[in-house]
């Protein structure tokens, strides 16, 4: 079975042309590489470098391989960094609760900024009165709310925090 650091050993060796150099280049032992080279033939069948006293050619075959073997540890190393960034990004799955007027006043300019910003967050949005979204909060259903203050609402388990005060007309 081929593993990572077989390849990232073979192509260490095969850019330096030495086992020697190529341990120095990865802090290895020059006898802990031939290992892996030898596991690394042995696993695929066939043989990739030719040693001699000046050190290593890589066969026909270990041409290709080579040429295969640094095409996956880019690959590798772009899924690593991509992964990396993805993790350290804003993901999951969002619902959240509000009061009709303030989805329809409010909510349009602030869901295309946070979507623009946080493109990985599953954001569900549904509509209702100040107490259907205080049970639902209450019940899990909704991961929070955003209500009037009330006077005799359902209010056992919540925490509230002030966000921005409206301001109401008199028409």
């Amino acid at each position: 079975m081929l593993k990572i650091q077989h390849l990232r050993t073979y192509v260490a060796v095969y850019q330096e042309r030495s086992f020697t150099s190529a341990a120095k280049q990865l802090n290895a032992t020059q006898s802990g590489l031939s290992m892996q080279v030898k596991e690394l033939e042995e696993s695929l069948g066939v043989r990739l470098l030719t040693r001699n006293s000046a050190g290593v050619e890589p066969t026909i075959v270990g041409e290709t391989f080579y040429k295969r073997a640094v095409i996956i540890l880019r690959e590798l190393s772009s899924a690593e960094e991509e992964i990396r960034s993805i993790g350290s990004k804003l993901s999951g799955r969002v619902v959240v609760g509000l009061m009709p007027t303030f989805s329809r006043a409010v909510l349009p300019s602030v869901l295309k900024e946070f979507t623009q910003e946080h493109p990985l967050v599953d954001l569900q949005i549904f509509e209702a009165f100040s107490g259907v979204l205080a049970k639902a909060v209450i019940t899990g259903e909704a991961d929070f709310a955003i209500v009037p203050q009330g006077q005799g609402e359902v209010t056992d388990g919540l925490k509230f925090q002030h966000v921005a005060t409206d301001y109401e007309l008199f028409v």
